[in-house]
């Protein structure tokens, strides 16, 4: 696999004639991604990544995006590391191999850490400050410049019909749907309340993962330091960046947690200090709209990650890299307990 690896490198123009050594960070439900470190301990690192095409079959629209944000963040003076991808010897910002597959390469950001999971208040109000003020200088962006990358990534009409749609594709009476009886039953009480809402809210350069992992921190003065994995951004609402902060910092425990669900409760405090963090940066941007409808967003994001969940469960697990039988029904049922 190192052997591949470095022939892949050197597509690159930042790592032509180095030798390097890997390691497989497993972070991430959808792409696969090492880390390539000099082997004689000098000069860069990277993080090599190879894109899920199956998921985003459109890379070099991801990597216009990227390039299109990076651009507008140092026009406007944004103080934090800003993520861009090497460019290839040919002057592209990926490659692909012999075997068809996609890969990309970005600088290894020294001096920094990730957080798996929010640990404490503080925490939570750093990280939404930095998604905050991330969302503030793109405010002004033109979102009509921003390539799609999934359709309808955050439309809850359309992923409760994909989930419709999955409940026609098998006779009821096979496995899958037996074992989501109650699931299924949670989800179909409860599409009333987040089908047909049109909020009639602005269009905004969001960046619709916004997990505290996605968030590089300073390992001196564990400040935030740079916004990290940019495949999903897209124009959208920012109801769908605030309501991702809300499903991933305020439950004591993650999406994968199933031993017991009675645990998994909203922690309040967590949301208080997220919300702080989150509107001190950019409270003041904000439509009167935006602000009313936060906490509906953060409810229909919940919502809408149990029904995918659900619905990649009844489809065979095609979308979400699973780890063991029925890994998406229990991401399911901890949604619903949250």
């Amino acid at each position: 696999m190192s052997f591949e690896l470095s022939k892949i490198l050197q597509y690159f123009s930042n790592t032509e004639g180095r030798i390097f050594q890997f390691e497989t960070l497993k972070s991430g439900h959808i792409n696969d991604t090492f880390l390539a470190k000099p082997a004689d301990g000098r000069g860069a690192s990277f993080i090599l990544q190879q894109v899920n095409t199956a998921i985003f079959d459109r890379p070099e629209s991801i990597a216009r995006n990227v390039e299109l944000v990076a651009n507008h963040l140092k026009s406007k003076g944004y103080a934090k590391q800003i993520l861009q991808f090497c460019r290839t010897t040919d002057g592209q910002f990926f490659c692909q191999n012999a075997g068809n597959a996609c890969w990309r390469l970005m600088p290894f950001i020294e001096n920094a850490f990730s957080i798996l999971k929010v640990e404490n208040e503080n925490q939570a109000r750093t990280a939404a400050a930095a998604f905050g003020e991330y969302a503030r200088f793109l405010s002004d962006l033109d979102t009509a410049k921003l390539e799609t990358i999934i359709p309808n990534f955050h439309n809850a009409d359309f992923r409760i019909q994909q989930f419709r749609d999955s409940l026609k594709k098998d006779d009821p009476s096979v496995f899958r749907f037996k074992k989501a009886e109650s699931a299924l039953d949670f989800i179909e009480k409860r599409l009333p309340f987040f089908e047909n809402k049109n909020l009639n809210l602005p269009q905004r350069a969001t960046h619709n993962d916004t997990k505290i992992s996605n968030i590089l921190f300073d390992k001196k003065t564990a400040a935030a330091t740079c916004i990290i994995d940019l495949d999903t951004l897209q124009s959208g609402e920012i109801l769908s960046d605030f309501g991702d902060m809300v499903r991933t910092y305020t439950p004591q425990y993650d999406e994968d947690f199933d031993a017991d669900l009675s645990l998994v409760e909203m922690r309040f405090s967590y949301f208080e200090a997220l919300a702080e963090g989150f509107l001190s940066e950019i409270g003041n941007v904000l439509t009167d709209s935006e602000r009313k409808n936060l906490v509906f967003g953060a409810k229909r994001t919940v919502f809408v990650q149990a029904l995918r969940f659900l619905t990649d469960y009844l489809n065979g697990d095609i979308y979400y890299k699973t780890e063991r039988p029925d890994h998406n029904l229990a991401r399911t049922r901890n949604q619903i307990a949250l």
